[in-house]
C-alpha cells in the first residue's frame, strides 16, 4: 500500500475512509461565505452516490453534486437532507449544519452521514433528498446503505468533502 492510501486510510479515525469513485471528476467548486453569483437551483444540479463505507458507528455515501446547467451558482455546505423509504416516507431527517457555501461551477462531492437505525430495516430502494431554498434533489442510495444500531437515536446530515 503507498504512503498516501495509508494516510487517507488512517483518517478513519476522525471521518469516514470512503474510496472516491472511478469515474468521479476533481471538484471545481469553491469553498466560500459569500459569492457573487446567485444561489443554485435544485433543478439545474445532477447528484450520484459514489463510495460509502462506515467508521465510528455512523455510515457514510459520497454525493457527487454535478452544475448540469447554466453559469457558477452557490451550494449550500450542508443543505438539509432526508432519507426518504420506497414509498416516499421519510425515515430520518437532518437541518443544515451552517451557512457555509460553495461556489459551484462544475461538481463537488458532499458526505452524507447517518447513525444509529434500531428498528426494522426501512423498505427500499431509499432515496436522500437535499433539499435547498430553491427546491429539492433525490438520489437513490446504494442498496445495502443503512446505519447500524448504536442505541440512540437515529440522525442523518451532509458535510463537505475537503480536498
Amino acid at each position: 500500500m503507498n504512503r498516501v492510501v495509508a494516510r487517507v486510510c488512517m483518517a478513519v479515525v476522525v471521518t469516514a475512509c470512503v474510496p472516491p469513485s472511478p469515474s468521479a471528476a476533481p471538484s471545481s467548486a469553491v469553498s466560500t461565505q459569500s459569492s457573487g453569483s446567485q444561489p443554485c437551483d435544485a433543478d439545474r444540479l445532477g447528484l450520484s452516490t459514489a463510495g460509502y463505507g462506515g467508521a465510528g458507528g455512523t455510515d457514510y455515501v459520497v454525493l457527487h453534486v454535478r452544475l448540469v446547467t447554466g453559469g457558477p451558482c452557490r451550494l449550500a455546505d450542508s443543505p438539509a437532507v432526508a432519507i426518504l423509504d420506497k414509498h416516499g416516507n421519510t425515515v430520518v431527517s437532518g437541518q443544515p449544519q451552517d451557512a457555509s457555501t460553495v461556489a459551484l461551477v462544475d461538481t463537488t462531492d458532499l458526505r452524507l452521514g447517518w447513525s444509529s437505525w434500531c428498528a426494522l430495516p426501512p423498505t427500499g430502494p431509499l432515496v436522500a433528498r437535499l433539499t435547498m431554498a430553491t427546491g429539492s434533489v433525490d438520489v437513490t442510495l446504494p442498496s445495502d446503505f443503512i446505519a447500524s444500531c448504536q442505541g440512540s437515536p437515529s440522525s442523518v446530515f451532509i458535510e463537505p468533502i475537503v480536498k
